[in-house]
């Protein structure tokens, strides 16, 4: 892995910040599965595991910063003081994220835990997926013309 892709733990919207709190409020304990689902013709290889489990790995060193940490209580009052004590002490934790590839070549990724702790993946593993398909699969392209079209 050169460089994390994900490097920030606001890497996400604001929606998720918004769930979580709701699911840390009213719902602490409920626990949830996510499972990917490939909807398109992508198949990947080893190679794209691996690196995939190296990035999954490198969430784990994500926290708020003091300065990300004030800034959203700046600015995103309708949230509650105890989920900011929540988020300034929270860490992704790897080892609750399943990954594998499948017979036929698919991804096969599953998400397990408590429902407020898995509340902010999904937005960063999707973007670590496209990120390393397009840098370890489906490499034949180039940004010419990317923006007129």
């Amino acid at each position: 892995m050169d460089t994390p892709i994900i490097t920030s733990l606001l890497d996400t919207d604001l929606y998720k910040f918004s769930m979580m709190n709701y699911a840390l409020e009213l719902f602490p304990i409920a626990t949830s599965v996510y499972k990917f689902k490939n909807r398109g013709s992508q198949r990947f290889n080893q190679k794209f595991i691996s690196e995939l489990q190296e990035q999954i790995n490198s969430l784990a060193g994500l926290k708020i910063t003091d300065e990300e940490y004030l800034h959203m209580k700046e600015k995103f009052k309708y949230l509650t003081p105890g989920y900011f004590e929540y988020l300034k002490n929270f860490r992704y934790n790897p080892a609750k994220i399943s990954i594998w590839l499948t017979e036929d070549n698919n991804l096969g990724l599953g998400v397990t835990g408590k429902w407020v702790e898995r509340m902010l993946l999904e937005v960063p593993l999707m973007a670590i997926i496209s990120e390393l398909y397009f840098t370890t699969i489906d490499t034949d392209w180039d940004y010419n013309g990317q923006e007129e079209r």
